[in-house]
């Protein structure tokens, strides 16, 4: 089944890496290193919505 992460605008037009291990999925700035999201993933939906979070950037408002 195909995955949607938003990372945010900020975001458009970076590099990055997805590192998914055992529902847990990663993804930073190839770059900097910056982990753009952090999150469990949720296998009944495509698009993976995610709570925001101070520590990773530009989350969106969702749940």
């Amino acid at each position: 089944m195909r995955r949607v992460f938003n990372v945010g605008r900020r975001n458009a037009g970076r590099m990055a890496e997805l590192l998914v291990d055992h529902g847990q999925a990663v993804i930073t700035d190839l770059e900097t290193g910056e982990i753009l999201a952090d999150q469990t993933l949720d296998a009944t939906r495509e698009y993976q919505y995610r709570k925001p979070a101070n520590d990773v950037n530009d989350a969106p408002r969702q749940m």
